[in-house]
């Protein structure tokens, strides 16, 4: 092999391991480009997440109650019902000092609720007289406080105040009832639906920045 040859083979073998070491490079470089981007966005969604607050608050009181009474003679003082909801209690969800941000990206949501539901049904059916029966009697009594509130959320620096306050509050009160008299003869004080429904709390929604 003379001088000119040996030279080129050098140069190829050179050039060979450049494209070699280029190759091997690039590839974990696309990868971590890749990777940088994927941690950017998960510490993005971590972040906007961090800056949101949620609270929730809830008392319920619900009674489900279905009769059937079926006689071939006389049904008397039969398939009643009677339910009773009190509370006394206060439902409170509130949010407190929200962090916006610099962006002012922080939100609040609070939610308080207060529910006393009542489902009755009732249904006789006799060959001779029903008496007393299938009667529904439902009561819903509340003195608690529900309260829903947001204080000091939102933020940001400047005219980006972009942080939201949404609080929420309820009290419920509710029965349905339903009766059925079937008879062959007579029916004497049944089928009746009674209900009341008492409330002396309040419900408090509020966002106070």
């Amino acid at each position: 092999m003379n001088h000119t040859t040996a030279t080129i083979v050098a140069i190829i073998t050179i050039l060979s391991l450049f494209a070699a070491v280029a190759t091997s490079t690039a590839i974990p470089a696309i990868a971590y480009k890749h990777h940088k981007r994927h941690i950017h966005n998960y510490l993005h969604h971590y972040m906007q997440d961090a800056l949101k607050q949620s609270a929730q608050s809830a008392i319920e009181q619900k009674n489900d109650q279905s009769a059937v009474c079926i006689s071939g003679a006389t049904a008397s003082l039969s398939c009643n019902n009677v339910a009773t909801n009190l509370n006394t209690g206060n439902a409170v969800g509130a949010n407190v000092g929200g962090s916006g941000g610099g962006s002012g990206s922080g939100s609040q949501k609070s939610s308080a609720g207060i529910h006393q539901i009542n489902h009755q049904r009732a249904v006789c059916i006799s060959g001779s007289t029903i008496g007393g029966s299938c009667n529904n009697v439902a009561t819903n009594t509340n003195t608690g406080n529900s309260v829903g509130a947001d204080v000091g959320g939102g933020g940001g620096n400047g005219n980006h105040q972009s942080g939201s306050q949404r609080a929420h509050s309820a009290i419920e009160q509710r029965n349905n009832q339903d009766s059925v008299c079937i008879e062959g003869i007579a029916i004497t004080g049944s089928c009746n639906n009674v209900a009341a429904n008492a409330n002396t709390g309040n419900s408090v929604g509020a966002g106070v920045r």
